[in-house]
């Protein structure tokens, strides 16, 4: 297994161990803001919805284009979806089914193209390689969020 298909796979692990945890959660517990003007846990939720989709672009279109710019403003993103006001189970099964879109499109990537660039929020230009990991390492990073908060 090369490193690429290790990150794919532990992105996949994850995935499916926080979806069955999240589906054991009650309602109370995903409105919990750590304080006023933070992200609820729905909203951290959304925020990851948003990053699967925005990761998935990057994907396919770095593969396809000249480095292309894909950016997105996150905070702007997380309000515009207002996901405070959606379900919990829709967030979930919406998170759940846009990380298999991007596996499965990471998964049908030719090894070559993960040395494929895009730039990136900071205009920094990556590879397709670097951005997989990434993704693993933020989305661990908000998981990690929803699970210290009380």
């Amino acid at each position: 297994m090369n490193e690429t298909s290790a990150v794919i796979e532990a992105i996949s692990v994850t995935v499916g161990d926080y979806t069955l945890r999240f589906e054991n959660t009650t309602g109370e517990w995903w409105d919990y803001r750590s304080a006023p003007g933070k992200w609820s846990r729905k909203e951290i939720l959304g925020h990851l919805i948003d990053s699967a989709h925005v990761n998935t672009d990057r994907l396919i279109r770095a593969q396809v284009e000249e480095v292309p710019s894909i950016v997105y403003a996150q905070d702007e993103w997380v309000a515009a979806s207002g996901y405070a006001d959606i379900d919990s189970a829709v967030l979930i099964a919406w998170w759940r089914m846009l990380n298999q879109r991007l596996l499965s499109t990471a998964r049908n990537c030719p090894g070559e193209n993960y040395s494929r660039k895009c730039r990136w929020h900071d205009g920094e230009v990556i590879t397709l390689a670097y951005m997989l990991e990434d993704y693993h390492r933020h989305m661990l990073h908000h998981l990690t969020q929803l699970d210290a908060a009380p």
